[in-house]
């Protein structure tokens, strides 16, 4: 994944005899390859220590593992024993590219024998040296969009397949970040092949797909949680919805203690991991209720990004409801216009990557174009710092919905095609890069 372009070099290249393994100190998100197992997300992080750099790896749900990092010529190498009942060791060689990351191959040996094999990069997230502009040439800045499409866990009508699917054809080139629900994998009489299929149908080379959670009794359960039924979202003027045997999408995560939201992550990873969906570190709370707890539990289960602020100034429809004021209790300085913040929990910063112009539920496609056109007014006025927008719509009403988002993309690219760039979250998170000059939650209004 090319995040900055030929523009950016990394202060010290391999190369150099200067480099030292302490440089190369930071907190990596990893994208990697398996030939076994296939793709995998993670996290690392190295350490800089009296006998040499220790590098920390979680590749997707394996525990953690810990190693030295030692230079051998232009890359630096991992040898270490793989946590478990059998002999085996990680075999890892990197090289750190002109970005600031590091790139390289695996190997897993059991004994003599190899018994799997890959690649993977360990994407720089903040820490160590700080990338500088190459011979002064300034990179150009961008209006950052991300378009991201919110699997409720409800149900997977036909006709909103397949408005996700036109939706593909008419904008080829702009990936989506699917924030995947494990409750369809939960409900009474699932059948697990089936759904998995019909989400694949939404999925396209150089999307993301991260998490997204609603409280179903069947996903709360299956994580050995007992189910509550309340406070919902909607409030007491209507009771719990059901929806193929299955009923809680309004309670809000919230309702829950930090221990039992981890075991709802972890358990909601697990099941979409054994449907063979690689999921990223980005993750999206139901309800966008991203209260203190939730974003706790998900950052200890190793998740770096977060994209459940918005605005409640998008949800007048629903004045009167809980959900407009707790949208405001829990983010009260997020507008709009908000930039990227950085949250800290118990576990470590999590980068909080604002949903700008919430879902087009809510938002007509007039909108959703005023409010890409805005993030273009903002970057000419200050064209020196990338501008970060955020659009999309829930598959359960795809139909009804994304095609305003679908207009007001046509609308903004036909007319400022070199100022919009459309990326996943992940990949706009990387271009944040968790750097000194971001700043913690804005302040109420």
């Amino acid at each position: 994944m090319q995040i900055t372009a030929r523009y950016w070099l990394v202060l010290l290249l391999a190369s150099s005899a200067a480099l030292r393994a302490d440089d190369l100190a930071g907190v990596y998100a990893v994208e990697g390859r398996s030939d076994k197992e296939g793709p995998y997300p993670g996290e690392a992080r190295i350490e800089a220590g009296g006998g040499g750099p220790v590098l920390a790896l979680r590749r997707g749900t394996a525990p953690e593992v810990r190693g030295m990092l030692s230079r051998s010529g232009t890359q630096f190498v991992l040898s270490v024993r793989l946590p478990g009942e059998s002999e085996r060791e990680l075999q890892a060689a990197y090289r750190p590219d002109s970005e600031g990351n590091l790139r390289g191959n695996w190997r897993v040996l059991e004994g003599a024998t190899e018994v799997d094999r890959g690649e993977e990069a360990l994407l720089w997230f903040s820490g160590g040296k700080r990338a500088k502009v190459a011979s002064g040439e300034a990179r150009p800045r961008r209006v950052r969009v991300v378009v991201s499409v919110d699997w409720e866990g409800r149900n997977l009508a036909p006709e909103d397949l397949q408005a996700i699917e036109d939706f593909r054809a008419a904008l080829p080139d702009v990936p989506l970040t699917h924030f995947l629900n494990a409750a369809y994998f939960t409900k009474p009489g699932a059948v697990s092949e089936e759904l998995a299929a019909r989400i694949r149908r939404a999925l396209r080379d150089g999307d993301e797909t991260g998490l997204h959670v609603h409280a179903w009794r069947s996903l709360v359960e299956a994580a050995g949680v007992g189910f509550r039924t309340g406070p919902t979202f909607w409030g007491d003027r209507q009771g719990l919805s059901e929806h193929e045997g299955d009923t809680g999408h309004e309670v809000e995560l919230a309702a829950y203690e930090e221990p039992e939201l981890r075991r709802i992550v972890r358990t909601s990873v697990a099941i979409l991991s054994d449907q063979g969906f690689a999921i990223s570190r980005s993750f999206r709370a139901g309800g966008w209720i991203g209260a203190p707890a939730v974003l706790a539990a998900v950052r200890a289960e190793g998740f770096w990004i977060d994209s459940s602020a918005t605005d409640a100034i998008w949800h007048d429809e629903v004045e009167g409801f809980p959900i407009r004021e707790r949208i405001r209790e829990i983010w009260p300085g997020v507008t709009k216009e908000c930039a990227p913040f950085r949250i800290e929990t118990p576990y470590g910063g999590i980068l909080e990557m604002p949903d700008t112009g919430a879902l087009a539920d809510y938002t007509t496609a007039t909108e959703i174009e005023e409010h890409l056109r805005s993030g273009l007014a903002r970057l000419a006025a200050d064209p020196s710092r990338d501008i970060f927008v955020h659009a999309g719509f829930h598959v359960e009403s795809a139909s009804l919905y994304a095609e305003r988002v679908l207009s007001a993309i046509r609308a903004v690219r036909r007319d400022s095609p070199d100022s919009v760039v459309f990326e996943t979250l992940q990949t706009s998170a990387l271009a944040v890069r968790l750097s000194e000059s971001i700043r913690g939650p804005p302040a109420p209004r």
